[in-house]
């Protein structure tokens, strides 16, 4: 896979910014870095193709919207499992996060995920059906007491 030319790093730099909610909104975006729509497009299907994009989509301001139980969940799976409970929980639908970390001596934890649900009593209910459902019983749950931060992390072109 060769790495982004200059002109993909603009593409992903001003899809990087928000996709305005218009008729045609790469026409914008393409507009604002001097390129026309139609290589514009072209290139965000190339990044894509070569497995730079991954995916675009909506993030929704889960609070706002109502979702208040939030928790990120630790578990302590043996290493020969990790990857199946960590695919189980990844196809669930109230799991936004899942990744496998490190354990060190006074954290035993490998597999850490984000769970939401409507409020804190669902989100515990949750998380117990979740623990039936891989068959592990040693985790420990994280309630979220007040977002500091939340941002997508914006990648720039490497300096040369």
């Amino acid at each position: 896979m060769s790495s982004p030319d200059h002109k993909d790093w603009l593409v992903i730099e001003a899809l990087q910014r928000g996709i305005p909610l218009m008729d045609r909104p790469f026409a914008v975006l393409a507009e604002g870095i001097g390129m026309d729509e139609g290589e514009f497009i072209r290139r965000v299907g190339a990044l894509k193709e070569r497995g730079i994009i991954r995916r675009m989509g909506l993030r929704i301001a889960h609070r706002e919207a109502g979702v208040r139980g939030n928790v990120m969940v630790v578990w302590r799976v043996p290493p020969g499992r990790v990857e199946e409970v960590g695919m189980l929980l990844a196809e669930q639908p109230s799991v936004t996060h899942c990744y496998e970390r490190p354990t060190f001596d006074d954290l035993p934890y490998n597999l850490y995920s984000m769970v939401h649900a409507a409020d804190p009593d669902a989100a515990v209910e949750e998380v117990r059906r979740l623990a039936e459902l891989v068959g592990v019983s040693d985790y420990q749950m994280l309630h979220t007491v007040r977002e500091l931060k939340k941002s997508t992390p914006i990648y720039r072109q490497p300096e040369e």
